[in-house]
């Protein structure tokens, strides 16, 4: 198995955060290999809400539209500030 250790930062907002966990979440309950890992930040899913994560053809998020299963997202235990 061949791992890639490339290190990427970029600067990214509060609903960009929210908005990845909801697209790496999207399969819950069934496994998924593309399951995020993050540092400093913890959060709520609601397994019994369908997701709502919505698409593209290359398996590229577009935008959630509907119920939100994330919830209660907290980064260095504060509130995600989705402007931020």
């Amino acid at each position: 198995m061949n791992f890639s250790y490339d290190i990427i930062v970029k600067k990214i907002t509060g609903q960009d955060i929210l908005d990845a966990l909801k697209f790496g979440k999207r399969t819950l309950p069934e496994p998924n290999k593309k399951f995020p890992q993050v540092l400093e930040i913890v959060y709520k899913i609601d397994i019994d809400i369908s997701s709502s994560v919505i698409i593209g053809d290359n398996e590229s998020f577009i935008r959630v539209d509907g119920e939100r299963r994330v919830y209660e997202v907290k980064v260095n235990e504060e509130p995600l500030n989705l402007l931020k």
